[in-house]
């Protein structure tokens, strides 16, 4: 996912899904951002450019759709506007999607409601999307939530409702955000690895030898879920006041991935 320099890998992206459509004559490319889970990065300005123009080129090869999993974009530093209206240049190479979490959006995890989103000029090919998309999902999981449905309906139809709702998750996000600048005040003093992280859930802190460091940092009370050459860590999750003790601990116990 990253380059040398730590940003996201846009020539191993190009060569990789180049090389997909190449074999299979066509392509679905999923990402996500703002807010990546688990690493918590979010793609700038030039980043976005360089998928539209990669997704772009291959389109000409073969179909390609470009799925932005948006699920975490309302606690992102930045706006998702500007993105995308940048996407939507893709318009005529490539099928645009948006995966949109209305429970995430909306700070009721439990609802589980969401929607795909989909982006194309024409009235008739939305049709066929619409009927595929309404068969695979009755055929698969049947439905949403009805009480998850309803309330979500409410406060996207009931502006008075909105207006609360958007006040409530404006100061949820208040909070993470105040998490996230701490920790990256603490963790670049302690030269954590991770990537760029400026808002979201989650983060990564990269180190070898995982699942060993998880263990020894469960041993003095701290969660941390292992990967591959990293950890996930949750600061959704850690109270501010927790924030010195969590960075204290993942750097007195991780060691540098190769």
């Amino acid at each position: 996912m990253f380059d040398e320099n730590g940003r996201l890998d846009t020539a191993d992206l190009s060569q990789k899904l180049g090389a997909i459509v190449d074999a299979q004559h066509r392509a679905l490319l999923i990402l996500n951002s703002p807010c990546h889970n688990p690493t918590g990065y979010s793609f700038d300005a030039s980043e976005w450019a360089d998928v539209v123009s990669i997704v772009k080129r291959c389109g000409k090869a073969g179909p390609v759709s470009l799925l932005i999993d948006i699920a975490y974009a309302r606690y992102g530093a930045e706006d998702l506007g500007a993105a995308v209206d940048r996407l939507l240049e893709v318009g005529d190479s490539a099928l645009l999607l948006f995966a949109w979490s209305a429970s995430k959006s909306f700070t009721q995890y439990g609802l589980r409601v969401g929607a795909l989103v989909a982006v194309h000029p024409d009235p008739g090919e939305r049709q066929k999307i619409a009927n595929a998309l309404s068969y695979s999902c009755r055929g698969t999981w049947s439905n949403c939530n009805a009480g998850g449905m309803s309330a979500i309906t409410r406060v996207l139809s009931e502006p008075a409702l909105a207006e609360r709702v958007a006040k409530e998750r404006a100061a949820l996000k208040g909070v993470l955000d105040r998490r996230v600048a701490h920790f990256n005040e603490l963790a670049h003093a302690a030269r954590l690895r991770y990537p760029r992280y400026d808002g979201g859930f989650f983060t990564t802190v990269f180190t070898d030898d995982a699942p060993a460091v998880a263990k020894r940092l469960k041993d003095d009370g701290i969660f941390v879920v292992p990967q591959a050459g990293a950890l996930r860590v949750a600061l959704c999750s850690v109270p501010e006041r927790d924030v010195p003790r969590l960075v204290e601990g993942i750097a007195r116990h991780a060691r540098p991935a190769p």
